[in-house]
């Protein structure tokens, strides 16, 4: 049992950096076609799920309140992003952008870099960005999926 509490731990911390750390790295190539797809419109994270085989342990949208499920990220072609409020502001005195940090495509754009943090290119068109990572700790695997949408 200590050995999946140590995947949900690890699995955790994974999802908290793709929302609250920042860290420098290089900028993504301006003349990617990917990249131009990425920085051309705001996104919503759609899906954010953390799965052993078919199990689904953790769907982080699920219960998420209104006024954060709006919120939009918006990537820049210099490999920064920031998450800024949508229509709906949790608190009328919040700041417009709630977040902010760094990404770049790498390795022929199959994979997408955010924060440090690499993640599989499952797919990108000009509706759907679909990402995924696996974390495999004594023996047990664990897969992120994540989907953003404009």
């Amino acid at each position: 049992m200590k050995t999946k509490s140590q995947i949900y731990t690890l699995l955790a911390l994974l999802l908290f950096a793709f929302v609250g750390c920042k860290k420098d790295s290089a900028s993504p190539s301006s003349n990617s076609s990917k990249t131009s797809i990425i920085t051309s419109k705001s996104w919503r994270v759609t899906n954010l799920k953390v799965s052993l085989g078919s199990v689904v342990l953790l769907d982080q949208l699920q219960g998420m309140p209104a006024c954060e499920l709006d919120n939009v990220i918006k990537f820049a072609t210099a490999g920064t992003y920031s998450v800024e409020e949508g229509a709906t502001k949790c608190d009328p005195s919040d700041p417009n952008i709630v977040d902010n940090g760094t990404w770049k495509l790498e390795s022929n754009e199959t994979k997408f870099n955010l924060d440090g943090e690499q993640l599989d290119v499952v797919e990108i068109s000009s509706n759907i960005i679909k990402l995924k990572t696996t974390v495999t700790e004594n023996g047990i695997t664990a897969t992120l999926d994540m989907t953003l949408q404009p």
